[in-house]
């Protein structure tokens, strides 16, 4: 199948916690992007749950911020480690943090597009405007 999304997600791993009225259960991402994360958990949520977020940054600030379910599968725990199961969230409103996730995001997505030992891509030039 091919991707759809138009934002460059990134595998990041990192410590969240989540819920509706507050913040409370413990699970991590698999993936961010400047609009949202997927959340690997057993725990899932249905679509159109909103709920409150609490990423744990690398550097230990908490970024916290509002979602929305936008889709959920529900995998048993003992085969969380072989099947994606968790939540794909999307950010709604930032309560705190948004321009620390912000950039964070866009410097893990540059380093991802760095590949040692790959000279880097010339750049396009449009046909009218060939030399």
């Amino acid at each position: 199948m091919a991707e759809k999304r138009k934002i460059k997600r990134t595998l990041k791993r990192l410590k969240l916690r989540y819920g509706v009225s507050r913040a409370s259960t413990l699970a991590f991402t698999e993936d961010v992007s400047e609009t949202g994360v997927f959340v690997r958990t057993v725990n899932v949520m249905g679509p159109g749950v909103i709920m409150q977020v609490e990423l744990c940054m690398p550097d230990n600030v908490p970024v916290t911020f509002e979602a929305r379910v936008v889709w959920s599968r529900r995998v048993p725990g003992s085969l969380i480690h072989l099947s994606k199961g968790g939540m794909g969230l999307v950010i709604t409103k930032f309560l705190s943090g948004e321009e620390k996730y912000l950039d964070f995001c866009r410097s893990v997505v540059g380093k991802q597009q760095q590949i040692p030992g790959l000279a880097p891509a010339p750049p396009t030039v449009s046909p009218d405007k060939q030399p």
